[in-house]
């Protein structure tokens, strides 16, 4: 299926979500395309403010078909990353390093952007696992554009309170029957037959390493012991040499 054809459904309000998704992946790599052969000023219009990365708001604009920042880091996050790639290699982005605590509150906000994006698509279909509850690692995946199964944990965003708070009321609406869910089952007790054996290779080790403290605290008990005793026998053989040349110091006065 070509643009045009993808442009008029995308009109006629008829157009998939897979069809969507090309249609958006063909835009912006025009749009990129186009940019590049701009002049310095037209380029930088589209950067942020520090001319560290592509503003993806701007950019959003100028694509449009109902692109938002999030579509971006959730599935064009490859062409992204290679125009900013020739843009620095060009001059027009600064390399500026950004602290980790920055580091990990962006992606913590992405993340909170991209789970209530789904919130607010009402047919959008939840991963649960075994337990029936939010399958964390398949969301991750999803958030991050990769296959499920080359992501073997979550990341630390995932953990964040803000994060969890929100993860916890999705929670309740899938016990609730408020969200369309897809059965995870045999994905999730494969984590579960993962982290049990983990648990158990990690108690294993933990009681080897007591067995282990036990027999160093008890073998240098000995070693103490062994000096203690040798120091003693020295200082017994001391006092004996002591009292022979005492003996013959008396001999030698007659």
């Amino acid at each position: 299926m070509d643009k045009e054809q993808l442009i008029t459904q995308y009109k006629e309000g008829s157009i998939s979500r897979q069809s969507l998704g090309m249609l958006r992946r063909i835009m912006i790599q025009e749009t990129l395309e186009s940019i590049s052969q701009q002049t310095s000023e037209v380029i930088e219009n589209i950067l942020n403010k520090q001319k560290s990365k592509v503003d993806l708001k701007k950019l959003s604009g100028i694509v449009g078909y109902g692109i938002k920042p999030h579509n971006f880091r959730q599935s064009f996050m490859g062409e992204i990353t290679k125009f900013q790639d020739y843009l620095r290699l060009n001059g027009h982005i600064k390399n500026i390093p950004k602290s980790q605590p920055q580091q990990s509150e962006d992606n913590t906000n992405a993340l909170i952007s991209f789970i209530n994006s789904r919130l607010s698509e009402p047919d959008y279909v939840w991963p649960v696992n075994m337990k029936g509850t939010l399958f964390r690692r398949a969301i991750w995946a999803y958030f991050i554009d990769t296959p499920l199964e080359d992501v073997k944990y979550y990341g630390s965003a995932m953990s964040k309170s803000e994060v969890q708070k929100l993860l916890i009321e999705i929670d309740i609406k899938i016990a609730n029957g408020e969200l369309k869910t897809l059965d995870y089952s045999t994905e999730s007790a494969l984590d579960e037959m993962s982290n049990t054996m983990e648990s158990k290779a990690i108690a294993m080790l933990r009681r080897e390493l007591k067995e282990c403290q036990k027999n160093l605290v008890a073998e240098r008990e000995a070693r103490l012991d062994l000096e203690k005793k040798l120091a003693f026998y020295k200082q017994k053989q001391l006092r004996l040499l002591g009292k022979g040349k005492s003996a013959i110091k008396a001999g030698s006065i007659y």
